[in-house]
């Protein structure tokens, strides 16, 4: 029998049953998932672009448990380091020097920011990446940082909501949960974009150190307070593909 060719599933959907196959463990199919089941028999497109996005889901999973368990500060501290032979800014100088000194160039926070990066074989990512980042950080930190995550409807008889992450948003947790941080990457702008709120605009927030791992001159930039909207703003733009380690200066807030 010919396979038809009809209207191609979207990208959300394909993504929303790709998330369905691995998530759930059986039961009652919604109108949707049949209707997107059906399509996958009827289209060869469909269904090579459906098996493609199954199996890097499964590889995205392991390699999120299993890259970068390696990890020192070597990084952190010898950009901070070229920094501060050329910063202009004795303030931040100062900032750096402190940076390096008292605290070894070790973190408030670290993670990976991949930017449409590759990664043994995988398609190209967008996303932060915690595994193998504590190494990275000031001992006594209580900064946690959780992927933002949306709700899908229920495959299974219990009616209940499955959650997905988004990679490429997340937000900070504290011990007293007093601190309202949400970082995202604005893939189609090129930018990395951070926003405290909640603080006032006489607080002293922490440098943002992003580093490029492929040999590009480390970033290091200020939060500037937004009178109108009252938060705190840090933008890093014109971001270039590639795979960066973002780091907090220590500072308590």
């Amino acid at each position: 029998m010919d396979r038809k060719e009809a209207i191609h599933l979207s990208d959300d959907e394909i993504e929303f049953y790709v998330d369905f196959e691995l998530q759930s463990s059986g039961g009652i199919f919604d109108e949707k998932i049949l209707r997107i089941e059906k399509h996958i028999i009827d289209c060869d497109s469909c269904a090579k672009k459906v098996s493609y996005e199954m199996k890097f889901a499964k590889e995205w999973e392991m390699w999120l448990h299993t890259s970068h368990k390696k990890n020192n500060n070597g990084l952190i501290l010898g950009a901070l380091e070229v920094l501060h032979t050329k910063l202009a800014s004795e303030e931040i100088k100062n900032k750096v020097e402190r940076w390096i000194s008292t605290w070894k160039g070790y973190g408030q926070a670290a993670m990976k920011v991949l930017f449409d990066e590759q990664e043994n074989g995988i398609r190209k990512l967008t996303g932060f990446i915690f595994d193998g980042m504590k190494g990275l950080t000031r001992p006594d930190s209580d900064w946690v940082f959780d992927y933002s995550t949306v709700l899908e409807p229920a495959r299974d008889s219990l009616g209940d909501s499955l959650e997905r992450k988004k990679y490429n948003e997340v937000f900070l947790k504290t011990a007293t949960d007093l601190l309202t941080m949400n970082m995202k990457i604005k893939k189609s702008e090129n930018k990395l974009e951070i926003i405290f709120s909640g603080l006032s605009e006489y607080e002293e927030l922490p440098l943002v150190l992003l580093v490029s791992e492929v040999g590009s001159c480390p970033d290091i930039r200020e939060f500037a307070f937004n009178d109108k909207e009252k938060k705190w703003v840090c933008i890093f733009d014109n971001l270039k593909k590639g795979r960066y380690t973002l780091a907090f200066e220590p500072v308590e807030l």
